[in-house]
């Protein structure tokens, strides 16, 4: 009886050593995924509103053609794309972002703040018989002090998680791919603008990469709507960091899902 009373204590004692250390990975996880998921917002947002109002050229098959992701070079100039991209790359991490921080604050204050209340103390049972106190000596409790409990919400946190993974994974595809689609267009813009023929069409369309194409966007593309942009930033640096850092959260999120997936497997 002592034996399996020992087992089940020190199997207890595990549980709880696992899924405090389960939940102090959670925490840094939780944490760099907030962090990362502003980080692309606010890269592709300061891109996008810096160059808003020199894409934004009406035309009769797009509207709203302000975003710097879907750029289209047309015969005479170069414009952006729909701006609901830019919509869903600025906004659509907003529920990552909140998601992250709570569960971060909440798993941070459980494995980071520890729970000392009062010390183990003695308590004798006493009967009142008539008025006066009776001590019942063999019925003597020792009471700890209360425990946190350990967390039992794995499998909700592992759909949420999931959802969360597929919304990642959206905005990652949205912005690489309107980067490049951008990249491309312009490209092909950027030989008329620099007059180019024979070899120097082959280098621009061969050779640039991405980041250099947006490079000679950011200091010889014209304003068409007499816009004066304030000071040039590196477009190409911008929009590459963001979709780094989409694609470092999308990765954190199946980390995180795949723990809290492990942890209800392990019936915790």
């Amino acid at each position: 009886m002592q034996s399996f009373e020992a087992n089940e204590f020190m199997q207890e004692c595990d549980m709880k050593s696992t899924s405090k250390q389960a939940e102090k990975i959670l925490y840094i996880l939780y944490s760099c995924c907030a962090i990362a998921s502003i980080i692309s917002m606010v890269s592709l947002t300061v891109t996008w509103q810096h160059w808003a109002f020199t894409l934004a050229i009406s035309s009769p098959s797009v509207e709203n053609c302000e975003c710097i992701l879907n750029g289209v070079a047309t015969f005479s100039t170069f414009m952006g794309g729909n701006v609901r991209a830019c919509h869903f790359g600025a906004y659509g991490l907003l529920p990552c972002i909140v998601f992250s921080t709570i569960m971060a604050s909440y798993h941070g204050y459980r494995s980071c703040i520890s729970r000392t209340l009062s010390p183990p103390r003695t308590v004798t049972l006493q009967r009142v018989y008539r008025g006066s106190k009776t001590n019942l000596d063999d019925q003597i409790f020792n009471v700890a002090p209360k425990q946190r409990y350990l967390f039992g919400h794995w499998m909700s946190m592992s759909i949420a998680t999931l959802f969360l993974c597929v919304l990642s994974f959206c905005h990652t595809v949205v912005i690489t791919d309107g980067y490049f689609k951008t990249c491309s267009q312009y490209r092909n813009n950027l030989g008329k603008l620099l007059h180019s023929t024979g070899e120097e069409i082959k280098v621009i369309r061969n050779r640039l990469s991405c980041g250099a194409i947006f490079d000679y966007m950011d200091y010889i593309q014209p304003d068409a709507n007499n816009w004066r942009r304030a000071e040039s930033i590196n477009t190409g640096l911008a929009l590459q960091l963001s979709i780094t850092t989409s694609s470092i959260n999308f990765f954190l999120l199946i980390m995180i899902f795949l723990i809290n997936f492990y942890m209800k497997w392990k019936k915790f």
